[in-house]
């Protein structure tokens, strides 16, 4: 069957380096960076040394990657579910570790206090963009402000939906 479905489908020219978000910035790691100290000074951190080393070492990481788009498209589109009373999770898992994410309003943990490990979550070794898990009350209508924001042609809905059956429940 694989090979069938290979032969109908021919050759593809893979392209790499693609910039799939769909919002441009003008200069997206200047943004974000503005975006995280505008975070340090609301949270009463800007001279605090330990913090803005450690939000330095991640825009570092995140600068080099070329993921800054990615931060700025998903701290906008929790800030608007926020904004537009759409509950939103306090953030789930790696993302938590990330002072970034908790300077832009994606997580709600500060992650220092906590030990909470950056690493875990995007360090060096990683390839591809992070991922930031997030609880949306009303997806739909997350996903219909996505499209108007960014075009139908950008916006494509992923998600994952769990069943627990009685015997996992009671365990």
């Amino acid at each position: 069957n694989s090979l069938e479905i290979s032969e109908k489908i021919g050759s593809y020219d893979f392209k790499e380096n693609l910039d799939l978000l769909p919002a441009e910035y003008k200069d997206p790691d200047y943004e974000l960076e503005q975006l995280a100290l505008t975070g340090l000074a609301k949270r009463g951190f800007a001279d605090n040394e330990e913090y803005l080393a450690r939000l330095n070492e991640e825009l570092e990481i995140i600068k080099s990657k070329n993921f800054s788009s990615y931060f700025i498209v998903v701290g906008n589109m929790i800030n608007w579910s926020k904004d537009n009373n759409i509950l939103v999770g306090p953030g789930r898992g790696s993302a938590a570790g990330s002072l970034l994410n908790f300077l832009l309003g994606i997580t709600q943990f500060d992650p220092l206090p906590y030990g909470l490990l950056w690493g875990r979550f995007l360090g060096r070794w990683r390839v591809s963009y992070p991922d930031i898990d997030t609880d949306a009350a009303n997806r739909d209508i997350l996903i219909d402000s996505a499209r108007e924001l960014y075009g139908d042609d950008a916006v494509i809905p992923v998600s994952n939906f769990n069943t627990l059956k009685l015997k996992s429940l009671i365990k």
